[in-house]
């Protein structure tokens, strides 16, 4: 499903990338006049390599992810995303969200690409 097909959506500015899952944005678009600034968003449904693993290995990966979306979202890149409807944050109080550059769903490119896997 294409992110105009959606409802409920959002524009949001990039701010940084903090690792292969999660994001800082600068300003998201809740319509009506009403912005939400400097917000964390987790990418829904992904869980990427922790930077901060014992493993090297792990830790190579987690920053080869990171490396990746940093490429793809630099700061000001525009997106759009879908926030999950039901528990909208998760227990740090991070925005679960599906993050959309044009029609592509980044959360699924991570899986594909081998930077992540399913989290449930």
């Amino acid at each position: 499903m294409a992110v105009k097909d959606y409802l409920y959506h959002y524009k949001a500015i990039m701010s940084r990338v903090i690792d292969g899952d999660t994001i800082v944005f600068k300003e998201i678009d809740m319509g009506l006049d009403v912005w939400v600034k400097n917000k964390h968003a987790r990418l829904l449904g992904i869980n990427a390599p922790e930077l901060h693993a014992k493993d090297l290995e792990t830790r190579f990966k987690a920053n080869e992810a990171k490396e990746y979306l940093e490429n793809r979202l630099t700061e000001d890149t525009i997106v759009i995303i879908k926030i999950r409807e039901y528990n909208p944050l998760d227990s740090f109080g991070r925005i679960l969200a599906d993050v959309y550059l044009e029609d592509e769903l980044l959360n699924d490119t991570m899986l594909a690409e081998g930077f992540a896997v399913v989290f449930e």
